[in-house]
């Protein structure tokens, strides 16, 4: 494609031995040499990223700039799902807050008429997939075990923005979605699974930077709330749920 940059390709060395056979302080000895960097046990990325753990720079996997930077290449963002899980039966009330991390990826479609020389209005839609999940094992016989997962997500909405300059646009956004939320669980004898879609409104801002005349790149933050609802239809009796999200996201398109 016109204007784009080939990047230069990275050389991967795999490292491979026994346990305590030396393997991970060699890969740190390497790491301290400019130009190596050195990954870790990359099999266990997926659960560095579902407990947010503590990266080798000393930062949760979620404030990790590197790790940040390889889910908008590699998934076009991460993201970090929270929900409020509020039981109540009459006699006991109990709120618990959480958010988990994971990926996303999904589609876009949109039209942007200009108004003026500077300025664009437009409508656009979307649909979009996610890995984040919150689960719980090794309750007590009699309790529930289960995860909750984030599934499928419906965008639709309008944007305003400025151009800055000949390349690049400024954007802020407003949407309503309608969200989709998932659960499984079991207290050992009985197994139930379920989902609930929900409404919400997202708002955004970001940055679009023409890569020719036809392509693009982009780099956009996310807010969604979504409405609070009873859960018994995800199988958790006497209980209400509200989630949202915070989304880092990148991506490429075609203007036609």
């Amino acid at each position: 494609m016109d204007g784009l940059v080939s990047e230069p390709e990275s050389l991967v060395l795999y490292i491979g031995g026994d346990g305590r056979s030396g393997s991970t302080l060699l890969a740190a000895i390497l790491g301290n040499h400019e130009g190596f960097f050195p990954v870790g046990e990359i099999r266990t990325v997926w659960q560095a990223l579902k407990r947010d753990e503590l990266c080798g720079c000393g930062q949760p996997f979620s404030s990790c700039a590197f790790w940040r930077r390889v889910g908008e290449r590699a998934f076009g963002g991460w993201d970090r799902v929270g929900t409020r899980t509020r039981f109540d039966d009459g006699t006991t009330r109990v709120t618990d807050r959480t958010h988990r991390n994971g990926a996303t990826a999904g589609a876009l479609l949109g039209y942007d008429m200009p108004v003026g020389d500077r300025f664009v209005v437009g409508a656009f839609g979307s649909y979009a997939i996610s890995t984040a999940k919150d689960c719980s094992f090794g309750a007590p016989a009699g309790e529930l075990n289960g995860c909750l997962k984030a599934g499928r997500e419906i965008e639709g909405g309008a944007r305003l923005g400025a151009k800055m300059g000949d390349k690049a646009l400024v954007y802020a956004k407003g949407a309503y979605v309608n969200g989709q939320l998932r659960g499984t669980f079991s207290d050992g004898v009985d197994y139930v699974s379920g989902h609930a879609n929900r409404d919400g409104w997202r708002a955004g801002a970001g940055v679009e930077y023409a890569v020719n005349r036809h392509a693009y790149v982009k780099a956009e933050y996310d807010y969604t709330r979504f409405n609070s609802f009873r859960a018994d239809e995800i199988g958790l009796a006497d209980t209400r749920e509200r989630f949202d999200r915070n989304q880092v996201l990148a991506g490429a398109g075609i203007h036609f």
